[in-house]
């Protein structure tokens, strides 16, 4: 029996059922903040209570024996109830209102304190005290016990106020435990029965000791409002059998939770309570926290000839379990259309309930039904790096069969059971998940489990007889996925070892209310290289292939694996940051190649993979950034020039052995002269930007910000053949202000085009600034900026470091006088305002709304940049999600002149009077991913039409896509004489 610890989870569930403020991610936006949740504990007192926990039997007279009481070091039921709510109390939240009422038929039905927050005056304090004096006597009054409690909340008991103020629908809970039936209706004579019926106006039976009275009471309050013009003000019961052994009286009490829209647990079987714990979340969830599914967009290589469409889709949860889905669609004309040629997405970018995804049948609007998840073989073929670095091996198989998987691999203790063992790995590779099928709030069928890919995106590599779709999940799985038409299936998956330890927490798979932060797994982006000898873009003829994969929050790792034989992966190496990690994973095996990067904190950035010019030759690397210092950067309130410790960094890697070539912090030559290791203070946590100016094959420059707002370039420098290769630095801007405010931090890829403008060719940076650890955050003012870089070809640097005060604020329009009519205009300013102003000439910057912030890749399209902004919008209501306004703005990268066309039949935005706006709003739900671009077939193997999309929100199309027309792939142009006299003009 595990009664005190089932009860101080049960009572923990149903405290935590509230929407959780989560520790610092982004994804924030899918819960709302803490609310203080109204918690009335309800609890008996009655005779039984002294009892022990152990069933008791009664004389003929209906008298205990001797023996149901408790013994020298035994305890009652009462003594184990206190115990557990110490411990219970203890756990909760400062801000959590809590209350205590008893009741039995011989001591009265009393409000021993109202519902108030822990931190009131010591009010933890005192109901611990009176916790403590509680005594058992008399019988069970669960009907009176409920309609008092039902009173309170109602502002009807002794003359007190109602707890229940403006609100949550589910923040008010009774929580009613009993070890017993109901044996009385009445007290001291006063039947119940009439004020139950006077309150919920329905007939309720005399000769049952208030059973139906107490459903239907319970049924009243949690669907009617219980407060007069407060909406909403509903209150929901959950029940707590405590050491009940009676099946009927159980019965009554599900059957009160069901009628409360609560929950009913029990405190005598573990797998109950975790069923109940899965129950009471997703019933939250769906009643009071559903948002649309996030649906990251990702193009495989092959858009440019194919229609294919895959969607990476999550569903946020109270739980640690989050259900992630793969699903293909097609783009057929200007529209995603479903496997059989239907429309499958409306004009607001929601699935049509009808629509087949490639794999399915009328999946529709449900994530967790049809894709990939549907299709998944069960068991699944799920290796590790166990035992050697073939991963297809037999070793590293997870199953069951394979006794080389020990206790302490998945996160056990040495004390578990051989049989917890097993159901562990048959979890791995054979676990199912329930869910809700019918939006009855009943968890009524098992399908495949399948997590969620929050960040980490598809990518589809070709082989000469098939292709195979890589990604990343939460639960620590990268899944290969066959994406043919008639395929969907996984064919393999691999999960690290390091991984494997995460197995223990999953499965209990706790309400993220009760812990310190979720656990994540691998969701890094995927670089892949392809050597490509025959150029067909397939991996045939005896070609290499590796695959790059980081664990953003997951981790501190990076793992390569060599996917050139598509049945038989092989592990390369891996790259960590954390020497415990490094220590554990080599373990005096020789096989597993191992290296410690000293610094490097979560993996975040994408590996730039590709060759460099390299001590007389070419080298294949990979360059990222030293990661995320999240201890440091996830501090909601830190002012700006705070340092990280790690992350401060960047790499490049062998990418073949995964060997050190070089770090910025100790082999970067600084331009300018100084010691480079002193510029490095922040965490490079973003996608770095590599280019190629001269058609060399090679990377020669790189782009880079951290979350100190500050942009670095480096120039990869070979004189000729026998030189060993030099890479030079410099710190080109730094944007950040002073305090909380001006603590402008950059997470985002930026984004490079070039242009030659009077005879100069210059590198224009875009990127936008933006806390994505708070996307609710409102305190910082951000910015979009673009950034001159004039003198990349000649290796030139601006003299000094460019800060806010040396670009031109363009969100404005200025006055201009015209030299020959003497009259003023207001206009926007044009890049040669900018580059004619000898202070404010190194490029411009928008300034964005109190809140608004850029969270994801800007993108330059034919001189138009292009970024997506989330703004939370916070209301009064803090327990519901923040949807938040997502906007996509649209700017000339010149000179940030805005180019959308404000149709006439739509409002225009406060303050705008010209036809041309900069910015849409979108119906996107959750943080909006950049602008993807697509350029499907036209059946005959050439591009057809353009479509631009966020998400599934379709921006344009076709002839509606102006920007598209004479699109360059390569962000370079001269400007004409034309084109010099117009913007001279403009």
């Amino acid at each position: 029996m595990c009664i005190k610890k089932c009860l101080i989870s049960a009572l923990l569930i149903v405290a935590g059922s509230v929407p959780a403020l989560l520790h610092a991610d982004d994804t924030e936006v899918y819960f709302g903040q803490s609310q203080p949740v109204n918690l009335l504990l309800v609890l008996d007192v009655s005779g039984s209570m002294a009892w022990t926990t152990d069933a008791c039997r009664l004389n003929r007279w209906g008298q205990p024996y001797p023996s149901c009481y408790p013994g020298n070091g035994e305890k009652s039921r009462l003594d184990i109830m206190k115990e557990a709510l110490e411990l219970f109390l203890d756990d909760l939240p400062d801000n959590v209102k809590v209350g205590i009422l008893t009741y039995s038929a011989g001591n009265n039905i009393d409000l021993l304190h109202e519902v108030k927050q822990l931190s009131d005056n010591n009010h933890k304090a005192t109901l611990l005290t009176t916790i403590d004096g509680l005594e058992a006597n008399g019988g069970t009054l669960t009907a009176g016990a409920l309609y008092e409690a039902g009173s309170y909340f109602r502002g009807q008991y002794d003359n007190l106020p109602s707890p229940i103020t403006p609100g949550c629908s589910n923040a008010s809970n009774i929580v009613f435990l009993t070890d017993g039936q109901p044996n009385s209706m009445s007290y001291n004579g006063y039947s119940y029965r009439n004020s139950i019926i006077n309150m919920t106006g329905s007939s309720c039976a005399r000769s049952d000791d208030g059973k139906e009275c107490s459903e239907k009471l319970a049924g009243f309050l949690s669907t009617v409002d219980q407060i007069e013009d407060l909406t909403p003000s509903k209150v929901k019961t959950h029940t707590i059998a405590f050491a009940l052994e009676d099946n009927n009286a159980r019965t009554f009490l599900e059957n009160v939770a069901d009628a409360g829209n609560g929950q009913s647990y029990t405190a005598d079987s573990t797998d109950g309570l975790v069923d109940a714990f899965k129950s009471s979340i997703q019933t939250d969830i769906e009643q009071s926290m559903m948002v649309t599914p996030s649906v990251p967009l990702s193009q495989s290589n092959r858009l440019n000839s194919s229609n294919e469409l895959y969607l990476a889709m999550f569903q946020p949860a109270q739980t640690q379990f989050w259900h992630g889905n793969l699903k293909k669609y097609y783009v057929k004309g200007s529209k995603i259309v479903d496997k059989n040629g239907f429309e499958a997405v409306d004009s607001n970018g929601q699935f049509f309930e009808t629509a087949s995804s490639a794999w399915s049948q009328y999946d529709g609007n449900k994530l967790a039904i049809g894709g990939a998840a549907q299709v998944m073989p069960m068991p699944r073929t799920v290796y590790s790096n166990i035992l050697e670095k073939n991963l297809w091996t037999q070793k590293n198989h997870i199953s069951t069969a394979n006794n080389k998987i020990t206790k302490s691999h998945l996160g056990l203790s040495n004390a578990a059971s051989d049989a917890e063992l097993t159901n562990h790995i048959n979890w791995l590779y054979q676990g199912k998940v329930q869910i809700d099928t019918d939006d009855d709030g009943t968890l009524d069928t098992y399908i495949n489990r399948f997590s969620d890919p929050l960040h980490s995106k598809p990518v589809v590599v070709n082989y000469a007889n098939k292709s195979l779709l890589f990604m990343g999940d939460n639960e620590g799985y990268l899944h290969a996925i066959n994406p043919d038409d008639n395929s969907g299936t996984e064919e393999w998956s691999f999960i690290p070892r390091q991984l494997l330890k995460n197995t223990a927490e999953l499965v209990i798979n706790k309400n993220l209310a009760t812990v310190s932060s979720r656990v994540y797994g691998l969701d890094g982006d995927i670089s892949v290289y392809h050597s490509d000898g025959n150029k067909n873009g397939k991996i045939d003829n005896g070609e290499q292939a590796y695959l790059y994969i980081g664990m953003r929050r997951g981790g501190r790792n990076y793992y390569a694996i060599d996917i050139s034989d598509s049945e038989r992966p092989q592990l390369m190496f891996t790259i960590t940051g954390d020497r415990e990690t490094s220590e554990e994973i080599t373990g005096g095996l020789s096989w597993d190649k191992v290296h410690y990067y000293e610094g490097l904190a979560q993996t975040w950035s994408k590996p730039v993979v590709g060759h460099i010019k390299w001590k007389g030759g070419k080298k294949l690397v990979m360059i990222f950034g030293g990661g995320y210092d999240a201890q440091n950067q996830d501090k909601s309130k830190l002012e700006a020039g705070a340092s990280d410790t790690i992350g401060n960094n960047i790499f490049i890697a062998d990418a073949v052995s995964g060997q050190m070539l070089w770090n910025a912090k100790d082999d970067a030559v600084d331009y300018r002269g100084g010691d480079f290791d002193s510029l490095l203070t922040n965490s490079f946590a973003s996608n770095l930007s590599g280019g190629d100016l001269s058609g060399s094959g090679t990377i020669e420059h790189l782009y880079a910000t951290d979350t100190g707002g500050q942009l670095f370039r480096f120039d990869i420098i070979q004189k000729d053949i026998n030189d060993n290769t030099q890479i030079f630095g410099a710190k080109i801007a730094d944007i950040q202000g002073t305090g909380v405010e001006g603590n402008r931090r950059f997470y985002n890829r930026p984004d490079i085009s070039f242009v030659r403008l009077a005879g100069n060719t210059m590198a224009l940076i875009a990127i936008g600034s933006g806390y994505r650890a708070h996307p609710l955050e409102e305190a910082i003012t951000d910015r979009f900026y673009v950034f001159y870089d004039k003198n990349i070809l000649s290796k030139g640097i601006p003299e000094t470091v460019i800060t806010e005060s040396g670009l031109f604020d363009v969100t404005d329009k200025i006055s201009v006088v015209d030299p020959d009519t003497g009259l003023s205009e207001e206009r926007y300013a044009g890049i040669f305002d900018i580059l004619k102003d000898e202070t404010k000439n190194n490029g411009w910057y928008l300034r964005l709304a109190g809140g608004e912030k850029v969270l994801a890749d800007a993108s330059t399209i034919n001189y138009r940049v292009f970024f997506t902004t989330y703004s939370p919008q916070n209301e009064p209501n803090t327990c519901k999600a923040s949807v938040g306004l997502n906007k996509l703005y649209s700017l000339s990268i010149l000179d940030g002149k805005p180019v959308f066309f404000q149709d006439e039949t739509d409002p225009l935005p406060p303050g705008e009077t010209a036809e041309y706006v900069r910015s849409r709003e979108l119906g996107y739900v959750g943080i909006a991913p950049e602008l993807t671009v697509l350029f499907p077939s036209d059946g005959q193997g050439q591009a057809g039409e353009a479509i631009s999309l966020v998400g599934l929100e379709t921006i344009c199309s076709g002839s509606e896509c102006d920007f598209l027309n004479q699109l360059n792939t390569v962000k370079w142009r001269e400007l004409t004489k034309k084109e010099l006299e117009q913007l001279k003009n403009d």
